[in-house]
C-alpha cells in the first residue's frame, strides 16, 4: 500500500461532492437503493460523488477535519452516497 499526501480544500470537497441534499428519516423510504442498505439516518447531509475516485478523496477529506462519514453505492443515481455531519461551508447545496 503506498501513502499520498495531498491538500484538499472545502472547495476541492464542493466540486467533487456534485450533488448534496439534507439528510434523514425520509429516506428511510428510499433505503433499498443504497448498496450496502443504509440504517442510519441520523446524520446532517448526503452528498452525492458520479466516480468511486472523488467519493474516496471525499472520505478522506472528511476524516482530515475530523468528520466521520459512510459511503453506499446508490443503484438509483449510479454514484456514491457519502453520509456525514459536515454541512459545506459553500452552502451550495442550500441553492436553486
Amino acid at each position: 500500500m503506498a501513502t499520498i499526501t495531498m491538500t484538499i480544500t472545502a472547495e476541492d470537497f464542493d466540486r467533487m461532492a456534485d450533488t448534496a441534499m439534507c439528510w434523514g428519516k425520509d429516506w428511510i423510504i428510499k433505503q433499498h437503493r443504497f448498496e450496502p442498505v443504509t440504517t442510519n439516518f441520523s446524520y446532517k447531509m448526503a452528498y452525492w460523488a458520479d466516480r468511486y475516485l472523488e467519493s474516496l478523496f471525499c472520505q478522506h477529506y472528511l476524516a482530515s477535519i475530523g468528520f466521520q462519514s459512510e459511503t453506499h453505492y446508490d443503484t438509483a443515481s449510479d454514484s456514491y452516497l457519502i453520509l456525514t455531519d459536515y454541512v459545506s461551508p459553500e452552502g451550495t447545496w442550500m441553492e436553486g
